[in-house]
């Protein structure tokens, strides 16, 4: 399309004619080449370097040196490529863009352009000076081949080949002017002719060079022929260059006006250390117009470039974000502001979180903007496309808001994980993932159409590099359409929503958002957030590391035992149990420095890997917390401090001289890796003494039960200690094995986790190993029930006990690679519902210890069994085996210790949720749901004590009721699948026997089972229908109590 130009009179000013190019909407269709996308290895602004470490030094306002190169071809009278070779030195053209002559001076003007642009966008953090070779005003250095040779005639591998070289070539040219190389930072290549950076419909110059940023990599490959010694290209003088950018003379082409300064800024960007945000494996838009690193760099066809976007500014050191959780209204103000953060940043955890930035294509609301030349002439531009030019312009070198070809404005709503960005800026794959981006612009409109594909004519065609819906303002049409005319938001539940990646639930809420101006402001709520967290720690945390303490006065408040032997600790509104200045600061990747109160309240001076306790040690009234470290040393520690030294007063100390590998039990008991139990007391002096040592084996003792003195050991052999006549010290019972322990164990390399169900009059010792085996056996000792496999599964942490199905009856709840399991104790026969596979929900098959507790809702009760992974979710499960609303949670980062469940405090009974997460904070949550009686198993052990014991009073969930519901009498697979079918019945009372009978279809007796007496609860009992004929069956399935028999009738399909 040529120019149309003509005459605006007095439109800018009365002394100077004006010409117009209006940009026709047909050609808004002309879309841009994906360009090379390398990432910068010299980094001259170690702006990569700091990101990875954090490092704030580049907040310093810096200068980048530039050396420009202008290379001419071998002259030609090709129609594939544009011009003849050589750069246009006349005076006349067609465009009103970047017009000849092409001289040095020329030149000049589009870097001061490129100078201008990064002062302005850095708040003068960045400055370019610059210089262009060679001297002479109208020369250049002369290539050797033509333009076709260094296109690479469209062959990707040729291409990248001839590009180094065309870097290579001009280097070496350069040398006649013996300019000195080693003072400068960045290289540029500007050659005669236009960039091949457009995709057109037909493009009768396809031998065009297509602009790049050639980086270390790719020359050492192409011209370095893959030599790992490749230094670089030799300029002399021992200065070797290592990246340089290839740009044209100029962009116009086609007859449509084209800026330079757009292909120049995407990749100055690169050089300087900014990855690419769109899509660098197909091109496809990453964040769009939104921003410098995509679509953005060419807005208003290259001539005004977009801001780089909230993230880039950010991670150039540019600007600050300003971290808030909660605000009833959070002030965003443009780049252009004094009174109001330009940043926002709303955490979901320590990598992943929103930022918000506020936008505005026309800042000042004229409807125009204006650009000026080094000689001060201008260009006006408007609204819909029309450029109008004071007669004379040359290359418009500053642009008063470089926003202005946004296509729209407001709020964005960033979603950032620095993850993603951590592990893919190497390769500058940080946006490749659409359904994970590193960098994503959460759309207001509700579809992420940024990086689609749609046909024309098609709903969301013309949407893919972003559009006018994009931002959040209260007066979006389009939000409110999908949202059923719902106040513009971002919420849980609106479209789009808040949630964070692997769909985990943030509850965060944006709402209220004010009208479209240079300072905007929305209110940033999070009703499931728990005041006063997440809480710094700066700590790993094992098994255990968390628990809940009673306060001296009657306040909860949460402990957490770090690997380290750090003690710290919180009141519910984080707020310091013993009062003290402790503090730590940080820096997060991008080099956000903030402080934060730490709640140390003591240190033991040694690792600590065993689950710490919580008890009243001493006596005296008061919660302590009991820690038994590495070195064999018990320490008690009070929550107050007396003495006022900022830390909590040591109570206790005693040294066993032997590693403990128990941990610490209100029954005082510890067993050590020799093998020996110790027994100890406090005495009247408040020293603790040992009271008894006994050695129970030759191989470490792994776990004790204080309710049922308890202890097994590494191989599974369970010993029972008995109290001595007339009470001083013990007696050994045993080594008593569970059957099919010993081997098992040893060759597992397992350990045991030992319970006590209460669920009948006499209580049972559960003894577990994480190879998948249980047994139950009773106080004496003798065996209940044999060695059962639950699980062909390595468990993966510690078990829980709760009523996860609602029959009255606890249930065994663990933890296995890749899936949540509950078991009946009587047998192990899985819970209906069970297990529950969790993989291709979080991503991740590592999972710590769970709790359980039941909600109230609608007065019914409703079971929740809460497991964290490691991938950093924490999952709830209901007794449907289905994920619970306002679930999953996220904390970022791996979650390796057991979760903890409280109650604020006695006239509060919401319960709320910590947990401790890897990346050393511990977040906290009020799930805004009350709980049914006492928490069944609040944390690793169940309780402070460690006791693994579960005494409440459990009874049948309908005891009077039908004794075994028809409902609960079915078998499965049904047909019969792999030589084998299931048949599962269900009991809510204490039966005298329960008798099973298969019969063909003519009524022949196939197979009976018959039983003895059987507990309440679910049962199974497997059919082996190899040696029968493929049909139909009938199982009558009779329960015999003294109440009256029960029969029930089921069909069988028998399938081979």
């Amino acid at each position: 399309m040529k120019s149309n130009i003509r005459p605006l009179g007095k439109m800018l000013t009365p002394l100077f004619l004006l010409l117009t190019c209006l940009i026709h909407a047909d050609d808004a269709e002309l879309t841009r080449r994906s360009m090379t996308a390398q990432l910068t290895t010299t980094d001259p602004l170690n702006v990569i370097s700091n990101y990875l470490d954090g490092d704030t030094n580049r907040r310093a306002a810096v200068t980048i040196n530039i050396l420009a190169l202008r290379v001419q071809f071998v002259r030609d009278s090709l129609k594939t490529t544009t011009g003849d070779g050589h750069f246009d030195l006349s005076s006349e053209s067609d465009y009103i863009i970047d017009r000849p002559p092409h001289d040095k001076t020329y030149f000049e003007h589009q870097l001061l352009a490129l100078t201008n642009y990064f002062s302005s966008v850095s708040k003068g953090k960045l400055q370019l000076d610059y210089q262009v070779y060679p001297p002479a005003n109208d020369a250049a250095y002369q290539m050797t081949h033509n333009m076709v040779y260094y296109s690479g005639e469209e062959d990707a591998e040729r291409q990248q080949q001839r590009w180094a070289e065309l870097l290579r070539d001009a280097l070496q040219a350069a040398r006649t002017n013996a300019p000195d190389f080693s003072r400068f930072d960045a290289f540029i290549v500007f050659h005669a002719g236009v960039g091949n950076d457009f995709a057109f419909d037909f493009n009768d110059t396809p031998f065009d060079i297509q602009s790049a940023f050639i980086d270390f990599e790719t020359l050492k490959q192409t011209i370095g022929d893959g030599d790992p010694n490749f230094p670089g290209i030799d300029t002399g003088d021992n200065f070797y260059v290592r990246e340089g950018i290839i740009l044209p003379e100029q962009q116009c082409q086609k007859d449509i006006n084209l800026g330079l300064l757009g292909t120049a800024t995407l990749l100055m960007g690169s050089q300087l250390g900014m990855p690419s945000l769109f899509n660098t494996q197909n091109g496809r838009p990453g964040i769009g117009m939104w921003g410098l690193m995509d679509q953005g760099s060419y807005n208003y066809f290259g001539l005004i470039p977009a801001q780089p976007c909230a993230w880039i500014k950010l991670y150039m050191g540019w600007e600050e974000a300003v971290t808030v959780h909660t605000l009833e209204q959070a002030f965003i103000g443009t780049a252009q502001t004094t009174s109001a953060p330009h940043l926002i940043k709303v955490p979901i955890s320590a990598t992943e979180y929103f930022l918000l930035e506020n936008r505005q294509e026309d800042w000042n609301g004229d409807g125009l903007t204006f650009g000026r030349d080094e000689y001060g002439r201008r260009a006006q531009f408007d609204s819909v496309g029309t450029i109008a030019i004071e007669e004379g312009l040359r290359v418009i070198t500053s642009v008063d808001e470089y926003d202005y070809g946004l296509p729209g404005s407001g709020i964005l709503i960033w979603h950032i994980d620095e993850k993603v960005i951590r592990e893919n800026l190497a390769s500058n794959t940080i946006n490749d993932d659409p359904d994970h981006r590193g960098v994503d612009l959460v759309e207001c409109d509700g579809p992420q159409d940024i990086g689609q594909q749609y046909a024309m004519f098609t709903p969301g065609y013309g949407t893919e590099a972003g559009d006018y819906w994009d931002p959040f303002w209260p007066g979006n049409v389009s939000h409110q359409y999908i949202n059923g005319d719902r106040p513009v938001s971002l919420t849980p539940v609106s479209i789009p929503n808040s949630h964070g990646y692997g769909r985990t639930l943030t509850h965060i809420e944006f709402t209220n958002f004010s009208d479209q101006d240079t300072v905007m402001s929305c209110r940033i709520g999070n009703e499931w957030r728990q005041s006063g967290f997440p809480q710094y720690t700066g700590g790993q945390f094992g098994e255990g590391a968390l628990n809940k303490i009673v306060l001296a006065d009657g306040e909860v408040g949460i402990i957490a035992v770090a690997k380290s032997g750090a003690i710290l600790g919180w009141k519910k509104d984080g707020a310091r149990i013993i009062d003290n200045d402790e503090s730590v600061t940080l820096q997060d990747e991008l080099g956000t420095v903030a402080v934060y109160p730490l709640g140390l309240m003591a240190s033991v001076g040694d690792s600590v890997l065993l689950a710490p306790a919580v008890f009243d040690f001493n006596g005296d009234g008061d919660e302590d917390v009991v820690i038994v470290d590495e070195s064999g040393i018990l320490t008690v520690w009070a929550t107050r401090d007396n003495d006022a030294d900022g830390r909590a007063d040591l109570l206790h100390r005693a040294d066993f001289g032997e590693r403990i590998t128990t941990s610490p039990d209100r029954a005082n008991i510890v067993g050590t890796e020799q093998g020996n139990c110790i027994s100890y007391a406090v005495q009247p002096d408040g020293s603790v003494q040992i009271i008894d040592k006994i050695n129970l084996a030759a191989e470490p003792l792994t776990a004790f039960h204080g309710r049922a003195n308890a202890f097994a050991t590494r191989s599974g052999s369970v010993y029972l200690l008995r109290t001595r006549q007339g009470g001083a010290g013990y007696e050994v019972t045993g080594p008593v094995r569970a059957f099919g322990f010993g081997d098992k164990y040893y060759i597992a390399s397992s350990q045991s986790h030992l319970m006590h169900p209460d669920v009948v009059e006499n209580g049972l010792l559960l003894i577990l190993s994480n190879d998948g085996y249980f047994t139950l056996m009773d106080f004496l000792g003798n065996i209940i029930n044999n060695e059962t496999r639950i699980s062909t599964s390595p468990l993966a942490s510690a078990p829980a006990l709760g009523d996860i199905d609602l029959d009255g009856i606890p249930e065994l709840i663990v933890a296995s690679e890749g899936d949540i399991s509950a078991y009946e104790l009587r047998g192990g026969v899985p819970v209906l519902n069970f297990p529950v596979k969790i993989e291709n929900r979080v991503h991740d098959d590592q999972l710590a210890a769970p709790v359980c507790f039941q909600a109230l809702q609608n007065s019914q009760k409703w079971p929740h069994a809460i497991v964290g992974t490691s991938a950093g979710t924490l999952l709830a499960i209901d007794s449907r085996g289905q994920i619970i609303d306002g679930f999953p949670l996220t904390t970022g980062a791996a979650i390796n210790s057991s979760p903890l469940l409280m109650t604020a405090d006695q006239s509060d009974d919401n319960v709320l949720l910590f947990a401790a997460s890897a990346d050393g904070f511990i977040y906290g949550w009020n799930l805004h749901r009350r709980h049914a009686g006492d928490l069944e198993w609040a944390r690793f052990g169940r309780d402070g004590e460690n006791s693994f014991a579960n005494w409440d009073s459990f009874e049948p969930a309908n005891p009077s009721s039908e004794i075994m519901p028809k409902s609960r009498v079915f078998c499965y697979p049904n047909p019969s699948e792999d030589g084998r079918t299931i048949i599962r019945y269900t009991l809510n009372n204490v039966v005298d026997a329960v008798n099973i009978r298969i019969y063909d279809i003519a009524g022949e007796l196939v197979r009976q089972f018959d039983h003895g007496m059987t507990l309440p609860g679910d049962h199974e009992m497997t059919w082996d229908v190899s040696t029968v004929q493929s049909g139909a069956y009938f199982a009558r399935v009779e329960a015999q109590a003294s109440s009256g028999n029960v029969v029930q009738f089921i069909k069988i399909a028998v399938v081979k």
